[in-house]
């Protein structure tokens, strides 16, 4: 029993070190999002890294303490740190190179100067190496290895605190991420808000897979989950079943069926992109306007069908007409969603 609570004990650093890390990875992707093009955790590199639309590259350390008051340790975190962020520094391609952590104390002890740059009801602080420069703690560090190391470039160096707690209640433990992500919900569409949780498990999986495989997300990647997601939690087939007047086992039996070709295709930008823009150009066309805004997306759906099905749909003749329907309606009930996500990320 006892080896097994030394384990355990053992462990906990490791797994709240990895969720930290996700953590910090989402923070940061959510704040330069619009600039993003790829992500990756355990990166080729380092913890975290964005390659940006210009090509170039942040490149990110976190490190996590299970007590965020603990002050032991964390000056050899803080020094490991330099020396990898020194080295990703020399890369042509970087941009910026952050050093994140959870501790009020990330130069190792309590220092006047750091307690004003990271007070104990902070839940976030970004600062730049000009701005920390007149913290003695600081200052011995960095500038003890870059005089060792002339070619480190200080003006990329970032050093950024987030508040993540070591507790069970997961309002506590997730605030500071929840609130990056209400941000981003918020500029799509207030009414998403409530499902931060879900969102956040989504990306936490899809992140925890990157760390896993080694493999970087696209920012299609990134935000087709969530559009998934929140479609999902938003629509109402029952209109669709009224409308082309269906049974509804049928539609269940069949979307159950077909669950995997309809989501493949409903969510992927370039099928997206070909019905909303052909729906788009005939309502300003005015094609459709002889129709309620609400009966608009199925007289299309009706009308152009068969225009669509070579793209979406090859199969049993009887079922290939709901199943393309059905596509069809997924991506253009999510045509608001779609456009605002690609507005706020700059897809």
């Amino acid at each position: 029993m006892l080896q097994k609570m030394v384990s355990k004990r053992n462990a906990l650093p490791t797994v709240f070190g990895f969720e930290f890390q996700v953590i910090a990875g989402l923070i940061i992707t959510l704040r330069n999002l619009k600039n993003v093009k790829k992500i990756a955790i355990e990166g080729p590199l380092e913890d975290i890294e964005l390659e940006l639309n210009n090509g170039k590259y942040i490149y990110a350390q976190a490190k996590s303490v299970v007590e965020p008051l603990e002050e032991k340790g964390n000056s050899d975190k803080f020094k490991e740190g330099l020396v990898t962020l020194d080295e990703d520094s020399s890369q042509k391609d970087v941009e910026k190179i952050i050093y994140v952590s959870n501790t009020y104390y990330p130069f190792g002890k309590r220092e006047s100067n750091s307690k004003a740059y990271w007070p104990l009801g902070a839940t976030s602080s970004i600062y730049s190496y000009e701005e920390l420069k007149d913290s003695t703690l600081i200052d011995s560090f960095v500038l003890s290895h870059a005089k060792n190391n002339p070619d480190f470039d200080l003006n990329k160096l970032e050093i950024h605190f987030h508040k993540f707690l070591n507790t069970q209640d997961e309002e506590t433990r997730y605030s500071l991420v929840y609130n990056e992500i209400n941000k981003f919900l918020g500029k799509i569409n207030i009414s998403y808000t409530p499902f931060r949780g879900d969102v956040y498990r989504i990306w936490h999986s899809r992140f925890h897979q990157t760390q896993i495989n080694r493999q970087s997300l696209t920012k299609e990647m990134f935000l087709w989950p969530l559009i998934v997601e929140l479609t999902e939690k938003t629509k109402d087939q029952s209109e669709f079943v009224d409308y082309f007047e269906l049974e509804d086992e049928l539609v269940l039996e069949v979307s159950e069926a077909y669950h995997s070709l309809i989501d493949s295709l409903a969510n992927t930008f370039e099928i997206s992109n070909l019905i909303i823009n052909d729906y788009n150009k005939l309502v300003r066309r005015g094609d459709l306007s002889n129709y309620k805004a609400n009966k608009r997306i199925f007289t299309y759906i009706d009308s152009y069908w068969e225009v669509f099905q070579p793209k979406i749909f090859i199969g049993n003749l009887e079922i290939q007409e709901l199943v393309v329907k059905l596509v069809m309606w997924r991506i253009l009930i999510s045509k608001r969603l779609i456009t605002k996500v690609k507005e706020e990320s700059g897809l």
